[in-house]
């Protein structure tokens, strides 16, 4: 089984306080610090507005082993890698579209104006590259306020 790859620079990460997720940051170096295994990590905490600081740790705990901080127990847990995820999705409905008919379109008498597994836009989530001119078939136009 192959081990997972450690926290790097341009990770996503969530940060544990006290057991609990408290907030996400984003990896942006890591440098030796002088003592052998241990290490400068840059972090971009994601706040309104984001606020850079600078934490020593080993690298295990960069890596997700807990450790305390002023008494107060803290642990860093790499996030997905999010493209990775949207890729996979994109490719399981790739197949799962490849492998369905088009027969039952709504311009052809199928049922309701959408077919199970296709995504709704909402606001902002207009899909764009090939997912997009997949879904651009003739008859597949759901019309929300009727033309007069």
């Amino acid at each position: 089984m192959a081990r997972p790859r450690g926290t790097g620079p341009g990770d996503l990460v969530l940060i544990h306080f006290q057991g609990r997720p408290a907030t996400f940051a984003r990896v942006e170096g890591l440098r030796p610090q002088g003592r052998p295994g241990w290490f400068f990590c840059d972090l971009l905490v994601l706040t309104v507005p984001p606020q850079p600081m600078t934490w020593i740790l080993e690298r295990e705990q960069v890596d997700g082993t807990g450790f305390t901080m002023g008494g107060q127990p803290v642990r860093i847990e790499r996030a997905p890698d999010v493209g990775v995820v949207h890729e996979q999705v994109r490719e399981a409905e790739r197949a799962k579209g490849s492998s369905e008919s088009t027969d039952s379109s709504p311009a052809e008498g199928g049922e309701g104006g959408a077919r199970p597994g296709d995504r709704e836009a909402g606001a902002g989530g207009a899909t764009t590259g090939p997912a997009r001119d997949e879904s651009r078939r003739p008859g597949n136009v759901v019309q929300l306020f009727p033309r007069r």
